[in-house]
């Protein structure tokens, strides 16, 4: 492998500075390409994360009241009013939590938790129960009928399909208003140039 990149990096310096003739360098140079193979390539960085890992998740308490599989991701910054990290393991109903999450909302706000499969079928005419849900490019990992997300800062779904050979699983993308996501939403997209909607 070190060797068939070498000998790549060489024909290469020697065809952009010498004066050997072109159509030798391309016949090495395509002689060297063919004796790497893929597998010789190694990938730079591959971590497996165990379940146990994934399902650490702390309780979340929203103005006092416990909230079960809240992606706190949905909610708007600006409407937290304060947040407390309590880093001792609880149990609530049997079930073990890594730490508590206490949020304070803002008096005036008022958050509307919706489920992702009850998001699904109330915005969506998708049949399909196989389903993948992304919150703002994040794959959600979870039970789908418990996490919860707030309907109110919810500025749009995407909806695509990914084929495997026998069947198809939808993929719902949910963006949240953050600036970037709303500036990127106000954006026309013309033969591969963005021109902005809105200056």
């Amino acid at each position: 492998m070190k060797t068939g990149l070498t000998l790549l990096l060489v024909l290469l310096s020697l065809w952009a500075t010498s004066q050997t003739d072109k159509k030798t360098i391309d016949q090495a140079l395509e002689a060297a390409v063919k004796t790497i193979s893929a597998s010789d390539i190694p990938i730079p960085f591959v971590k497996y994360q165990p379940s146990t890992e994934r399902e650490k998740q702390p309780a979340c308490f929203i103005n006092g009241q416990f909230v079960k599989s809240l992606l706190i991701q949905s909610l708007p910054s600006q409407v937290i009013d304060s947040l407390k990290v309590f880093r001792k393991e609880i149990t609530i109903d049997g079930e073990n939590y890594y730490g508590k999450l206490d949020i304070k909302l803002k008096k005036d706000y008022q958050p509307k938790f919706i489920s992702l499969m009850e998001l699904k079928k109330k915005h969506t005419s998708l049949s399909n129960q196989s389903a993948i849900f992304m919150l703002d490019n994040e794959v959600i990992k979870g039970e789908y009928t418990q996490c919860l997300v707030d309907e109110n800062n919810i500025l749009q779904l995407i909806i695509d399909q990914v084929k495997t050979n026998d069947t198809a699983i939808d993929l719902i993308r949910i963006l949240t208003k953050t600036e970037d996501n709303i500036k990127q939403a106000q954006t026309i997209h013309i033969r591969g140039s963005q021109y902005p909607l809105f200056n």
